[in-house]
Protein backbone atom coordinates (compact mmCIF):
# COMPACT_ATOMS: atom_id res chain seq x y z
CA UNK A 1 0.00 0.00 0.00
CA UNK A 2 2.53 2.30 0.64
CA UNK A 3 4.82 1.47 -2.73
CA UNK A 4 1.10 2.82 -4.34
CA UNK A 5 0.41 6.02 -2.59
CA UNK A 6 4.60 6.51 -3.34
CA UNK A 7 3.81 6.00 -6.99
CA UNK A 8 1.04 8.20 -6.82
CA UNK A 9 2.54 11.07 -4.93
CA UNK A 10 6.00 10.51 -7.53
CA UNK A 11 2.77 10.69 -10.79
CA UNK A 12 1.40 14.00 -9.03
CA UNK A 13 4.74 15.83 -8.66
CA UNK A 14 6.13 15.18 -12.26
CA UNK A 15 2.80 16.46 -13.85
CA UNK A 16 2.65 19.49 -11.01
CA UNK A 17 6.91 20.09 -12.59
CA UNK A 18 5.92 19.62 -15.82
CA UNK A 19 2.66 21.94 -16.09
CA UNK A 20 5.19 24.78 -14.38
CA UNK A 21 7.74 24.16 -16.69
CA UNK A 22 5.58 24.39 -19.48
CA UNK A 23 3.74 27.76 -18.15
CA UNK A 24 7.27 28.83 -18.25
CA UNK A 25 8.43 28.11 -21.70
CA UNK A 26 4.90 29.20 -23.22
CA UNK A 27 5.12 32.52 -24.80
CA UNK A 28 2.56 34.71 -25.21
CA UNK A 29 2.01 35.94 -29.21
CA UNK A 30 -0.85 38.85 -30.07
CA UNK A 31 -1.38 38.01 -33.46
CA UNK A 32 -1.82 41.24 -35.79
CA UNK A 33 -4.99 42.03 -38.08
CA UNK A 34 -6.44 45.85 -38.67
CA UNK A 35 -8.68 44.93 -35.87
CA UNK A 36 -6.04 43.99 -33.42
CA UNK A 37 -3.20 46.31 -33.28
CA UNK A 38 -0.59 46.69 -30.51
CA UNK A 39 -0.27 49.41 -27.73
CA UNK A 40 2.31 50.04 -25.38
CA UNK A 41 1.05 47.97 -22.60
CA UNK A 42 1.51 44.74 -24.80
CA UNK A 43 5.19 46.03 -23.99
CA UNK A 44 6.12 43.66 -21.56
CA UNK A 45 9.25 42.87 -21.58
CA UNK A 46 12.11 45.09 -19.08
CA UNK A 47 13.46 47.86 -21.23
CA UNK A 48 16.86 47.65 -21.76
CA UNK A 49 18.01 51.30 -20.58
CA UNK A 50 21.13 51.00 -21.69
CA UNK A 51 20.27 50.38 -25.47
CA UNK A 52 20.63 53.31 -27.89
CA UNK A 53 17.25 52.31 -29.21
CA UNK A 54 13.82 53.28 -27.68
CA UNK A 55 12.22 50.65 -28.23
CA UNK A 56 12.34 46.45 -29.42
CA UNK A 57 9.41 44.46 -30.50
CA UNK A 58 9.74 40.33 -31.05
CA UNK A 59 8.11 39.65 -34.08
CA UNK A 60 7.41 36.73 -36.49
CA UNK A 61 5.75 35.45 -39.86
CA UNK A 62 4.31 31.69 -39.31
CA UNK A 63 2.36 30.02 -42.36
CA UNK A 64 0.76 26.77 -42.97
CA UNK A 65 -0.37 25.04 -46.03
CA UNK A 66 -1.72 22.06 -47.54
CA UNK A 67 -3.45 20.82 -50.74
CA UNK A 68 -6.55 18.68 -51.30
CA UNK A 69 -8.24 17.54 -54.25
CA UNK A 70 -11.89 19.69 -54.60
CA UNK A 71 -14.10 18.42 -57.36
CA UNK A 72 -11.40 16.71 -59.40
CA UNK A 73 -9.26 20.06 -58.73
CA UNK A 74 -6.09 20.09 -56.88
CA UNK A 75 -6.60 23.12 -54.52
CA UNK A 76 -4.32 25.07 -52.32
CA UNK A 77 -5.07 26.23 -49.08
CA UNK A 78 -2.76 28.52 -46.55
CA UNK A 79 -2.77 30.45 -43.47
CA UNK A 80 -0.22 33.58 -42.78
CA UNK A 81 0.11 35.48 -40.30
CA UNK A 82 2.22 38.24 -38.73
CA UNK A 83 2.41 38.06 -34.51
CA UNK A 84 4.29 39.69 -31.43
CA UNK A 85 5.75 38.39 -28.54
CA UNK A 86 5.04 41.19 -25.70
CA UNK A 87 7.00 39.32 -23.03
CA UNK A 88 10.03 39.55 -25.32
CA UNK A 89 9.06 43.07 -26.88
CA UNK A 90 10.27 46.52 -24.54
CA UNK A 91 9.94 50.17 -24.31
CA UNK A 92 11.33 52.74 -22.38
CA UNK A 93 8.45 54.85 -20.42
CA UNK A 94 10.24 58.09 -21.10
CA UNK A 95 10.19 57.09 -25.05
CA UNK A 96 6.68 56.27 -25.70
CA UNK A 97 5.07 58.32 -28.47
CA UNK A 98 2.62 57.74 -30.91
CA UNK A 99 4.60 58.19 -33.72
CA UNK A 100 7.40 55.39 -32.18
CA UNK A 101 4.40 52.94 -31.50
CA UNK A 102 3.38 53.27 -35.59
CA UNK A 103 7.10 52.49 -36.05
CA UNK A 104 7.35 49.80 -34.25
Amino acid sequence: MYHVFTKIAMICIFLWCFMISSRLYAQEEIVWSKRNTIEWKDFKAQPQMQSPQAASINTGIQYSWKTEFINGKQVLNYKVYAYMKPTKSWVKPSEKSDYLLEHE
